[in-house]
């Protein structure tokens, strides 16, 4: 602003300076003519006196138009550059140019010109940035999208949405040093499916497909958010149960067996299929490692399934049976479980 209102002082200092100039060239020519009046007057003053005095107001009068046309042209150039930063920077409108050089119109309206096609290009660049930027977000908001669900695919199992086996190689053990090192329980369950071969064998494939896809959602809901669980292959599953004890995972365990008893009641099969469980913890072993606990978990899974054979197999409606063989886990010898994974 400050500027803008120099400029126009400094316009209307401009016409008060061109009208100066006229009295002073007037009183010049006068003062000439009445030296060349006296000079032819008064004969006894040499000629070189007459030629230095005519030279002298020769030069006086083309100074003072020379002085006349320079005002005439207009506004300081200090003011007009001001000006025009001005206006390129947007705090003066582009129409005081023409106001600033009103004897310069062509050469106004061409700055003029030059002006708005700035703008123009600035505003166009700032829309071309902020587009390339939005564009940009999108575009890191996709891969991000992308990146989460290759990641999630990786270390999920397409069918169930739980964890997978490589998963379960990469958390268990992070989670059984985390236990051992801050002293707290670990608990695992590992899962499988009994006559489940039936099942497919009887109904197809599509129908095993939807009761794992079932278990899936069976065995996630029944946990707990600090809980994970994993299909450790086929109709195997693993449940990793932090802080819990051997008494709080077989409640756990029997929850499982009786909502896949619920679930499995409207099969037409022969034989409905149950749920055997393996119940290990870290305080069961003697050398606590992801591996042992892993394998124990694996031993006592068939000596519970080496149990579960002396029992009478599940019927459609028998209940009674099917409750009488939830045995969860045993307690065998290393010779026991040995000899009960392998007649399974």
């Amino acid at each position: 602003m400050s500027s803008t209102s120099a400029t126009h002082g400094s316009m209307s200092a401009t016409p008060q300076s061109g009208n100066l100039g006229k009295p002073i060239m007037a009183a010049v020519v006068v003062v000439a003519a009445v030296t060349v009046a006296h000079f032819w007057l008064s004969p006894t003053h040499p000629v070189w006196a007459w030629a230095v005095t005519m030279l002298a107001c020769a030069a006086g009068a083309a100074w003072m138009v020379a002085r006349q046309r320079e005002i005439e042209r207009g506004v300081d150039s200090r003011t007009i550059a001001a000006l025009i930063r001005d206006v390129r920077i947007g705090q003066a409108p582009i129409e005081e140019l023409s106001a600033a050089w009103p004897q310069w119109q062509p050469l106004a309206a061409e700055v003029q010109e030059l002006c708005r096609e700035l703008r123009e290009q600035k505003r166009a660049t700032a829309a071309l940035q902020d587009e390339i930027r939005q564009r940009i977000a999108n575009r890191t908001d996709a891969l991000e999208r992308m990146n989460e669900s290759l990641r999630l695919q990786a270390n999920r199992d397409a069918l169930t949405g739980l964890h997978n086996r490589r998963m379960l190689d990469q958390l268990l053990p992070q989670l059984v040093n985390q236990c051992r090192s801050e002293g707290t329980m670990l608990a695992m369950l590992m899962i499988d499916v009994d006559y489940f071969k039936d099942l497919n064998d009887t109904l197809g494939h599509a129908a095993g497909d939807d009761l794992l896809r079932s278990l899936g959602r069976i065995i996630f809901c029944a946990l707990r958010q600090q809980d994970a669980a994993f299909r450790f292959g086929g109709d195997e599953f693993v449940v990793l149960l932090p802080g819990c004890n051997r008494e709080t995972a077989r409640t756990v365990s029997d929850r499982l067996q009786s909502m896949m008893r619920s679930l499995c009641k409207a099969y037409k099969v022969p034989r409905l299929p149950r749920l055997s469980i393996g119940i290990c913890t870290l305080a069961d072993l003697a050398e606590p490692t992801a591996q042992n606990l892993l394998r124990r978990a694996d031993e006592m899974l068939y000596a519970c399934k080496s149990t579960r054979r002396r029992l009478p197999p599940p019927q459609p409606g028998g209940a009674a049976a099917e409750g009488s063989a939830d045995v969860s886990s045993a307690a065998p010898d290393g010779a026991a479980a040995a000899s009960a994974k392998s007649a399974a």
